[in-house]
């Protein structure tokens, strides 16, 4: 009798789930035909085939897009980019965005995110059909964007071998860039309107931010910065969406103990290193943020792979947007400080040894490129903590001018057996008067003698690299030439319209922003 019992609560069970995810899979089904675009038409937006020339290296943090005018009565469904390459590297995170146009591109992506959608895992050099949010009615002149959130590598579309179409702009970052190929799928606008709702964005009972999101939405769009709070990690909860208002509340997790002793005055930026990506670019390896506060840069090459692996800082953007006391060029070094001297602090795989670590600065306006071709102490290159100290005492306009950027090659070899894994982690950086002051500080020892053969020359740079620029825009036309980048090809050119198709970030706990107040 028992049996029979629970036999019947089982099947009982079993008819209620059932109905219920029926219930569910109807609610479901009649949300996404309330909102599916009807009659849709893909407009292509670039004359002539596609080129073998790449639109420019995009890193991590960076973006392309275009401005388009969706004709009257319909709406933007897909933005369809006809091939996207990402160098190989196919794990990989894409977020698209929509906004409407206001007068230029940098005060339109400071307005409010109208639709957003995710590209992940990316095939390189296939077609990418971004479907927006079908409850959307896009509409007017619009500014899309494609940011490069996380990947081991790049991403670019293609340049055409004709023009773009008149009324529409190519944006690469912030600038006007030679028109790419891509369409757009346009439906008929929408007769019906979604329900709004409201996300509460809440931080120790206080309330941060509100937000709108509609009717059969998955993901939020334009969410507030977490409130930092010292000492801890900051986040929002993870959410789900319903046809409800929803509230978010900020989780604060410890950071006591997490980051090790710097050197002195070193200042360490973990806390905030994560939205800072675009001024911090791994080459020639994938990158990866580490909760210690610091930055392993790890290894993509083969057995028998030439490899060619740097850490480029862009260092006048980085200092210009997040430290306040730095308004302009000329506060930053070394423009009102004469430092001559650079170390790094690091644990080193014996792969850099093959050549001594490198360091070039790129100073100044005009980017005059200075080489310090290896540290002037000695180093072990053995996996341990150490420092590299890169003297330019003899470079005058190393301490009489801003940095631009700076690029430290880390190494420089071929693949073997015992390399394939090696891995460099970047611990911090700062500045110094002297040698003598950073092996002070440092406890290290002057290098009586080059630790390995030095090179008879700086490591040749690929064709068509942009060395250094004041800003972490990648200008190259050319993406596949970026120095460190894995090798890409243009897929042949068929006509282009035929074919429609947390953050692994970069951290060196830099320290200048103290190391500057040194010798006020």
């Amino acid at each position: 009798m028992k049996a029979k019992r629970i036999l019947t609560l089982v099947l009982s069970l079993i008819l209620v789930l059932s109905c219920t995810a029926g219930a569910l899979t109807v609610f479901a089904d009649e949300t996404a035909d309330k909102f599916a675009p009807q009659n849709e038409e893909v407009l292509q937006m670039f004359d002539g085939t596609q080129s073998t020339d790449a639109l420019g290296g995009i890193n991590k943090g960076q973006s392309f897009g275009a401005s388009v005018t969706i004709p009257d009565g319909k709406r933007l469904s897909q933005i369809n980019i006809s091939s996207l390459a990402t160098y190989g590297n196919n794990a990989n995170h894409i977020v698209f965005r929509v906004y409407q146009w206001n007068t230029d591109y940098a005060t339109t992506v400071k307005g409010e995110v109208l639709a957003q959608a995710s590209l992940r895992n990316h095939n390189d050099n296939q077609p990418a059909d971004v479907i927006l949010p079908f409850n959307r009615n896009l509409t007017g002149k619009l500014l899309w964007t494609a940011t490069y959130e996380s990947g081991g590598a790049q991403m670019t579309p293609w340049k055409v071998t004709g023009t773009g179409v008149d009324g529409v702009e190519y944006f690469l970052n912030f600038g006007k860039c030679n028109p790419f190929c891509f369409s757009i799928t346009v439906a008929d606008e929408l007769t019906v309107k979604p329900a709004s709702y409201t996300a509460t964005f809440m931080a120790d009972g206080a309330e941060v931010a509100t937000t709108t999101f509609y009717e059969g939405d998955t993901e939020l769009c334009n969410i507030p910065e977490c409130p930092p709070k010292e000492g801890f990690y900051a986040d929002w909860e993870s959410y789900t969406l319903s046809n409800a208002d929803i509230t978010v509340n900020a989780v604060y997790t410890s950071s006591a103990d997490a980051v090790p002793d710097e050197i002195p005055d070193a200042t360490n930026i973990t806390a905030f290193a994560e939205k800072h990506i675009s001024c911090l670019i791994g080459e020639g390896c994938m990158s990866q943020i580490n909760r210690d506060g610091t930055l392993s840069l790890l290894p993509t090459w083969g057995v028998d792979d030439d490899i060619e692996a740097y850490l480029t800082i862009n260092y006048c953007t980085w200092m210009m947007k997040f430290y306040k006391d730095f308004g302009s060029r000329s506060d930053i070094p070394n423009k009102s400080h004469a430092y001559n001297v650079v170390a790094f602090k690091v644990k080193a795989p014996e792969v850099a040894g093959d050549y001594p670590p490198s360091l070039t600065a790129f100073i100044g306006r005009h980017n005059t490129e200075i080489y310090c071709d290896k540290p002037a102490n000695a180093i072990k290159c053995d996996g341990t903590e150490e420092y590299w100290i890169f003297d330019f005492s003899n470079e005058p306009d190393f301490s009489s001018d801003f940095i631009s950027s700076m690029k430290l090659s880390w190494a420089y070899s071929m693949g073997t057996e015992e390399n394939i894994d090696d891995e460099m982690i970047v611990l911090g950086m700062q500045f110094f008067d002297s040698v003598e002051d950073a092996l002070n500080s440092t406890g290290g020892e002057k290098a009586t003698e080059a630790p390995t053969e030095a090179p008879t020359e700086a490591p040749t740079k690929a064709e068509g690299e942009d060395s250094a620029n004041d800003s972490a825009a990648a200008s190259g036309d050319n993406a596949a030439a970026n120095s460190g980048a894995a090798e890409t090809e243009a897929p042949e050119a068929s006509g282009c319209g035929a074919a429609l198709g947390s953050v692994a970030v970069i951290l060196t706990a830099m320290a200048a922003a103290v190391a500057l107040k040194k010798k006020d």
